[in-house]
């Protein structure tokens, strides 16, 4: 009989639905959403620009009709770099100094996409290399360059800004275009919000809005999350992964494709995920364009048969950890055959890991990815840190007491 849980909600899509209601000026039920530290910068952000939220146990009132108004100038993002990146262009809507902080992970995460874009327009702020920036100018425009080689949270951003001036505009994207699929999710909840944006290898246009009378919107699950569970059900038990959206646009919804491709057996029952015990091939797997995955696929690959290679690493250097190095030193503490070298991780396989003593280095992933670990492995992990997971997922530990 296989065990049962469902995945919780979307982080990135709670983020977009919240912004995105802000951004249209709508008034709406968001129904599923995740209350997590992140998700709770974002509402208390909006809030600062003058919006009514009222959050219930499983839903969120938002009412945006209201004319925009600045309550704070000093915006407090957490640690929650979609908070920052996402609504950092809506101080360029007001005429007074704005402030954007964080805490101390995020004040060293890069924001170099933005202040690029504010020295080409001429647009006045402050910035010493990290947080905080101030931002004391306007800019008044319809057609805007962003380097979209770094994070597509900055490309978010401007996708709002303009939505939100309710102004047909084009924004172009430089470089290389990373994690084109959360782009797409923005694009897929504005549309929802009445927004039709038309998006063609580097170029968006912004091309008309509609009034729509949206009364809900409800948050899928996330298989960022969840890919910790599809471990679990692959190396220790049968399980049927509820709240999980076979054609969802998550960019991590991948990790479906890379379990199969490594022998993993996987199927969709409406919206559900079977994953079923199953012996795993090493192979290569290029986490660029999802992350977020590198720290569950690194434990699925510890438990596989032969090599694995994790490549497209190099932006996990500026997450919540150096993803790289806690996902390496984690998973050796608990007796993975494990080397970065570079910015690639190099894992020899096997079945069997050992107790031990993990630092999250307050990084929610890297707990997750050690609890996993220790149940799959039937091994006792002490994890530093352990508090980290309220970033993404608070209930975590409740949920996989019943995996016990």
């Amino acid at each position: 009989m296989a065990r049962h849980i469902t995945a919780p909600p979307s982080k990135s899509y709670t983020h977009r639905a919240i912004i995105s209601a802000f951004v249209t000026r709508a008034k709406v039920r968001i129904e599923n959403p995740l209350f997590c530290d992140d998700t709770l910068a974002t509402i208390k952000a909006i809030r600062q620009f003058g919006v009514l939220i009222d959050c219930g146990e499983k839903h969120i009132d938002m009412d945006a009709r209201s004319r925009l108004e600045l309550i704070n100038p000093v915006i407090d993002c957490g640690e929650s770099a979609s908070t920052l990146r996402m609504l950092m262009p809506m101080a360029l809507l007001f005429d007074e100094d704005i402030v954007f902080t964080g805490g101390s992970s995020l004040k060293a995460r890069p924001i170099t996409s933005y202040t690029e874009l504010f020295d080409k327009e001429g647009v006045a702020y402050q910035y010493s290399g990290k947080l905080p920036i101030t931002i004391s100018g306007m800019l008044y425009t319809d057609y805007v360059e962003i380097d979209s080689s770094v994070s597509s949270q900055f490309v978010s951003g401007l996708i709002y800004y303009m939505a939100f001036q309710r102004k047909v505009a084009t924004i172009k994207l430089l470089g290389k275009v990373v994690s084109k699929k959360y782009i797409d999710m923005t694009i897929d909840v504005l549309k929802q919000f009445g927004v039709d944006i038309l998006f063609e290898d580097d170029v968006i246009e912004i091309k008309s809005f509609k009034e729509v009378n949206l009364e809900s919107f409800t948050v899928e699950g996330d298989y960022s999350q969840a890919a910790f569970f599809i471990a679990y059900g692959l190396f220790k038990e049968d399980l049927v992964l509820a709240n999980l959206k076979e054609n969802s646009l998550q960019a991590d919804r991948v990790i479906v494709d890379i379990v199969k491709d490594m022998g993993g057996k996987v199927v969709f029952e409406g919206d559900s995920l079977l994953v079923n015990r199953t012996e795993l091939k090493g192979m290569v797997i290029d986490v660029e364009n999802s992350p977020d995955l590198a720290p569950p696929v690194s434990l699925i690959a510890s438990l596989s048969n032969g090599r694995s290679v994790i490549t497209g690493t190099k932006r996990l250097r500026v997450k919540e950890s150096d993803r790289i190095h806690s996902t390496v030193s984690a998973l050796k503490n608990l007796g993975v055959d494990i080397h970065a070298y570079g910015d690639d991780i190099v894992i020899e396989g096997s079945s069997l890991l050992n107790s031990g003593r993990v630092d999250s280095y307050d990084d929610h992933r890297i707990v997750m990815m050690s609890a996993m670990a220790g149940l799959i492995g039937d091994v006792d992990v002490e994890i530093i840190g352990r508090e980290a997971v309220s970033k993404s997922y608070p209930r975590f530990f409740e949920d996989i007491k019943v995996l016990r």
